[in-house]
């Protein structure tokens, strides 16, 4: 028999023919083909970001018990995540907590039983299906049911009913799902991003308006999308990418038009100095039937703002007088977490060991 249970992770959908930039494909390929929306994080490359390491080294400078939190998350359950790719075929008139169409998919370290004990932290009722043994996750009152799958020691998934053994069904068959074009181009060309999102019109304004404001112009955009993209990584610097997808050509470049005009007035209004650079860092492009809008923010400006942001905010604190500001320096130490700001401090909560 083999080991199947299910992970939290992400939806995945791909296509047969083209290769990912940077998704997984025995990940993707585990989704149906009809899905409108899939999403992935590339979980152990933002865990590694020297920014993000910078902006949990100011986040516990400016409140100090966040030690607790940062000390247990590190061991699990982000240890056993590689990437997630989450896929649905969205229903705007559903009012299910869960689709019943939403998959989420993993990869990952599974060979041991952690991951297992995270998932069913709340209890599980196992079931077998197609010789993979699939878990039952307890529901709380009102939630969809949802199981759980280990394809092997690397992919697990995890949905309804229905999506795990159809994914369970494509892994034993090998099958490769074959998506719209909006969906199998934009994760083609984003899936390289550390997180990424693609997903399909029909695109709809929120409400109908009335003149020539940014609301109407931006109802006639929405009326010409196919597809949305967007795509953001976490290296040296922070990069941005968004994709908008037309229906054909020639209303993408109409998109292109419009997108230049807006930004032209920007440009050309009122702003603070800080809004005005980041338009400025905008950049856009016209190619067949998408606009694609890319920025990038260079690594000592993201760290400045960190800084700031921080210090702004132990400057808040400090004023309100409701948190005791922790020392300027606290060497690291073995044996254990402290944590300030509390009526007795530190207090010391012991290490987790493996």
């Amino acid at each position: 028999m083999q080991r199947t249970a299910l992970a939290p992770a992400l939806v995945a959908a791909l296509f047969l023919s083209s290769p990912l930039a940077g998704a997984d494909p025995a990940l993707v390929n585990l989704s149906r083909p009809d899905v409108n929306f899939v999403m992935g994080v590339e979980v152990s490359r933002i865990a590694s970001s020297p920014l993000l390491a910078a902006a949990m080294e100011e986040a516990q400078q400016t409140k100090p018990g966040l030690d607790t939190f940062f000390g247990l998350l590190a061991p699990h359950p982000l240890r056993y995540l590689n990437e997630i790719v989450i896929a649905a075929k969205l229903d705007p008139g559903s009012d299910s907590k869960r689709p019943e169409n939403l998959l989420i998919m993993a990869r990952g370290a599974f060979a041991d039983s952690g991951f297992s004990d995270i998932v069913c932290s709340q209890g599980c009722a196992a079931d077998e299906y197609r010789e993979f043994q699939v878990l039952r996750l307890t529901p709380k009152p009102g939630e969809d049911p949802m199981h759980f799958a280990f394809l092997d020691s690397q992919y697990a998934v995890m949905g309804s009913p229905r999506e795990v053994q159809g994914a369970i069904d494509r892994r034993v068959t090998e099958t490769n799902s074959v998506f719209s074009d909006a969906i199998q181009e934009g994760i083609a060309r984003l899936g390289g991003h550390d997180i990424w999102l693609v997903a399909k019109g029909v695109f709809q304004d929120a409400g109908s308006t009335n003149g020539n404001g940014p609301g109407m112009m931006a109802e006639q955009v929405a009326s010409k999308m196919d597809g949305v993209g967007l795509g953001i990584t976490l290296g040296k610097d922070v990069r941005f990418a968004l994709e908008l997808r037309s229906h054909t050509p020639e209303q993408a470049k109409q998109v292109f038009d419009m997108a230049n005009g807006l930004l032209a007035l920007m440009k050309a209004g009122e702003g603070s100095p800080e809004s005005k650079q980041m338009i400025e860092r905008l950049s856009l492009r016209h190619e067949g039937h998408l606009l694609a809008v890319s920025m990038r923010i260079p690594e000592a400006e993201v760290r400045a703002q960190l800084r700031e942001k921080a210090a702004k905010h132990r400057e808040q604190l400090a004023a309100d007088g409701s948190v005791s500001a922790p020392p300027a320096t606290r060497p690291r130490r073995e044996g254990g977490i402290r944590i300030y700001g509390l009526k007795d401090e530190p207090v010391e909560v012991p290490a987790h060991k493996n």
